[in-house]
């Protein structure tokens, strides 16, 4: 179990004292597109006190827990993170405490984007060159990956059902075509809300769309909300209604918070799977 305040110190006393206890603490996450530590971790200056507190009620703190935010975008985070964790490792053991677990979170990139600013690979390199410099080999290193299996490993396909032109039109826009799809903000693209996602549609003949004409072009989505919109002003190719367009690392973060709101069904889930000839 995690605890952050003393408050939590007393409840898992009085409910659970036998419990192996992980402290969490605030890390910077503010590159990353949810950050979690407004809401969670202990400042590392009220750390002590509660390691103190946790030694006096008798409960058994085995280690130290962080999480960088969901959709981190810089390795740094996570590098400053890991002192952190090591400053607290250190401040245990001078109280007498000896710690053996630390939970580095989740928040690794799962996308397979190459526009992406980061990737797992590298974000993997760096901690495991980190922990080999500061902590010893008998800490037991977990993780919480969601983000990371998750995203890359669904695609959503929308159909363009409307078509508004504004080229022609005699105010100014900020778009030249409005398109309506049969996806929203309250089904798979609430992660545009609750995410800060930015999602950008796919072709599927890429070829001979990469060679015409962009336009201003802002997509909505169903429902009668004017929330309810994708992307706005971004340029797009020209797109006709009863065209299908795809949008890629749709896994996370997307159909598990979707509603049906205005009545529109969620999208039906289709498995593809692909044999290795090799």
């Amino acid at each position: 179990m995690t605890f952050d305040n003393m408050q939590e110190l007393q409840k898992i006393r009085e409910v659970y004292p036998e419990a192996h206890l992980l402290l969490r603490i605030v890390v910077d996450d503010s590159g990353a597109l949810c950050q979690f530590s407004s809401k969670f971790g202990a400042k590392l200056s009220d750390c002590p006190k509660l390691l103190k507190g946790a030694k006096e009620m008798g409960l058994n703190v085995v280690g130290v827990s962080f999480h960088v935010g969901s959709g981190q975008q810089t390795v740094e985070a996570y590098i400053d993170a890991l002192e952190r964790a090591k400053s607290i490792f250190d401040m245990a053991e001078s109280i007498g405490i000896k710690m053996s677990i630390l939970d580095i979170g989740g928040g690794f990139p799962g996308d397979d984007d190459d526009e992406i600013m980061i990737n797992f690979e590298l974000v993997a390199q760096s901690i495991s060159k980190k922990l080999d410099e500061v902590f010893p080999s008998q800490v037991r290193v977990i993780a919480e990956p969601g983000r990371y299996f998750a995203a890359a490993c669904s695609s959503l396909v929308t159909k363009v059902t409307s078509v508004r032109d504004q080229t022609e039109s005699d105010y100014e826009s900020s778009a030249d075509y409005l398109y309506y799809i049969n996806d929203g903000v309250y089904g798979s693209f609430n992660n545009i809300l609750f995410d800060h996602a930015t999602c950008i549609p796919k072709f599927f003949d890429t070829n001979n769309r990469n060679r015409e004409a962009l336009y201003r072009s802002t997509i909505f989505g169903p429902s009668c909300d004017g929330l309810d919109c994708i992307l706005k002003s971004y340029p797009l190719p020209k797109m006709n209604i009863g065209e299908w367009v795809y949008w890629r690392n749709m896994g996370a973060y997307t159909m598990c918070a979707a509603a049906s709101f205005n009545g529109f069904p969620l999208p039906d889930i289709h498995y593809v799977w692909r044999m290795n000839k090799n």
